[in-house]
């Protein structure tokens, strides 16, 4: 065999069972009964790594025996903080919109990851910087059709640029 196995959301096998009824999804245990196998079989050449959120990993370590004694090896990692999220989402905006920040939202965008997502991020980690990238994409292309539809002579904004309030950020009224 050899290689490598990388299971994200590794919880997802122990299906039902999770939540303490062991008649759910018997293909979960069967997979685990599997993965078991093999890892034992073959712990020289081959890596298997389960990965996903620290409380429903313990769920799922319980789930067998075998389990915790084949991965005895665990990794907590933190979750992003508000100025990494806010990071992640410029970067985000480039890598696959091609779109820039306008000046001093980054700044912006971490104070109001931290006042309005505040419960999401543990949940969400850095998915919710994507999703709300995505959400601002969005926005800019609706701002920009309403802009040109409201009055043609009007500049159309500035179609690669990301502003305040595509992410839902209200600007400050002087």
């Amino acid at each position: 065999m050899g290689g490598c196995l990388f299971l994200d959301e590794a919880y997802a096998l122990a299906g039902s069972q999770t939540g303490g009824d062991r008649t759910g999804d018997h293909y979960g245990g069967e997979a685990v009964r599997t993965l078991l196998t093999e890892v034992e079989n073959n712990r020289t050449g081959f890596l298997c790594i389960l990965a996903g959120y620290q409380s429903p990993m313990e769920k799922l370590l319980r789930m067998d025996p075998g389990l915790p004694r084949r991965f005895a090896t665990r990794i907590h990692l933190e979750d992003y903080n508000a100025a990494e999220l806010a990071e992640i989402c410029r970067l985000t905006a480039e890598r696959e919109f091609g779109l820039t920040f306008e000046e001093d939202l980054k700044q912006e965008l971490e104070l109001h990851l931290q006042i309005n997502y505040k419960t999401e991020i543990a949940a969400q980690n850095a998915g919710l910087s994507v999703n709300l990238t995505e959400k601002a994409a969005r926005a800019l292309a609706r701002r920009a059709g309403r802009a040109a539809s409201a009055d043609p002579t009007n500049p159309i904004p500035d179609l690669n640029m990301l502003v305040r309030e595509d992410y839902g950020i209200a600007r400050d009224v002087d």
